[in-house]
Order: structure tokens, then sequence, then C-alpha cells
């Protein structure tokens, strides 16, 4: 885990990674799922920028780090991910 800080982007750095063309892998995320609890494990967690997307026709968290997104979706489950990933 990081000492300190996470990767989680603000609406206007995603904005700047979309204008950069930066490839994200899109996650889907029940709307549920985002609490407190999930927001400090991703930002403890995840060692890649990603952008929580709590749009109520698609909610997703967009993982710019490939091995992270794959490893998510291997798990299918977001929480158990976290959970278990270790950098």
């Amino acid at each position: 885990m990081k000492p300190q800080g996470g990767m989680r982007l603000s609406v206007h750095g995603f904005m700047a990674m979309q204008r950069m063309q930066v490839e994200h892998y899109n996650f889907m995320i029940d709307l549920d799922q985002v609490r407190p609890r999930l927001l400090i494990m991703l930002d403890q967690r995840l060692q890649d920028p990603y952008y929580l997307q709590v749009d109520k026709r698609e909610p997703c968290i967009k993982f710019y780090g490939s091995k992270e997104a794959f490893m998510a979706n291997l798990y299918g489950d977001l929480e158990q991910f976290l959970e278990n990933y270790t950098q």
C-alpha cells in the first residue's frame, strides 16, 4: 500500500486523460457498492490512476492500469478483488 494519497482522478483529470487518448478499461459496478469503505480501499490499494464514474446510466470504474483491470475482471467482485490485491 502507498503511504499516502491515492490515484483517483477528478473530472478534470479524467477529461485530460480522454484528450490525451490514454487507454482505459471499464469495470461495471452497482451504485449500491459505492460506500466509504470501498472508496478507501480503492485509494489505498490501486497503484494506477482510476476514475469513478457515478453515472446512473453507466456506473463504472475506469482503470488506467491493465493489470489492475484484468485482475478485477477475473475476480468479478470489486470488493473481493481489493481485499486480496497487493502490489
